[in-house]
C-alpha cells in the first residue's frame, strides 16, 4: 500500500480538496513557466525514454514493467526543466518537493493499462508540443493530465488489486 499520511485528516480519510490543490498547484507552475519562456526550453541533456520517442496513439502496449519506472522518472525530470523556465527557484523547489512526493503514485499510474496509454499519448505529445514550441497545446496537455490524475485519484478509485490510488501519492 503506498502511503498518502500528509493527505489524511484526523479520521485517517483522504482529503480530496487537498489532492485536487497539489495538482492544481503543479500544473500552474508548470503552465506559468510554459507561458513565461517556453522559447527556453531545451532538450538538451534530457533523455526521452525509448518507448515515448518511438509512441503513437493507438499502438500495443508492451509490458508495463519495461517503461513504467523509467517514464516516470522522466516526468520528474521533465517537470523541472519546464519549470526551470521560470527562473523562480521556489516553485523549483515547489516541483522537486512534489515530485518526491508523487514518486509512487506515477509509478501505479503507468502500471494501470488504461492509464498508461493515455499517459503515454500525453506525455509525447507533450513532447513534441515542447519541441515545436506550441504553448497553448503545451498548456492544454498539462491540463488534461491533471484531469486525468484527479479523476483517477477522486472520482474511480480502483480497489480490485489491492490497491487504493485514494492512498497513492497525489499526483
Amino acid at each position: 500500500m503506498i502511503e498518502l499520511s500528509f493527505h489524511s485528516n484526523s479520521n485517517g480519510e483522504i482529503s480530496t480538496r487537498e489532492v485536487r490543490e497539489d495538482l492544481e498547484i503543479a500544473t500552474a507552475i508548470m503552465t506559468y513557466a510554459i507561458r513565461r519562456n517556453l522559447g527556453g526550453f531545451r532538450f538538451s541533456g534530457l533523455r526521452v525514454p525509448w518507448i515515448i520517442q518511438d509512441w503513437e496513439p493507438g499502438r500495443q502496449l508492451p509490458d508495463v514493467e519495461s517503461f513504467a519506472t523509467e517514464v516516470a522518472t522522466f516526468q520528474e525530470h521533465l517537470h523541472e526543466r519546464i519549470v526551470a523556465l521560470a527562473d523562480n527557484r521556489k516553485m523549483v523547489r515547489t516541483m522537486w518537493s512534489l515530485n518526491e512526493s508523487t514518486r509512487h503514485f506515477r509509478e501505479y499510474e503507468l502500471r494501470r493499462p488504461e492509464a498508461a496509454r493515455d499517459i503515454l499519448d500525453r506525455t509525447a505529445a507533450l513532447v513534441n508540443a515542447l519541441f515545436n514550441r506550441d504553448e497553448q497545446l503545451c498548456c492544454t496537455i498539462l491540463l488534461q493530465c491533471a484531469e486525468r490524475r484527479y479523476k483517477l485519484l477522486v472520482v474511480s478509485p480502483d480497489t480490485s488489486n489491492g490497491e487504493n490510488p485514494r492512498e497513492a501519492a497525489p499526483y
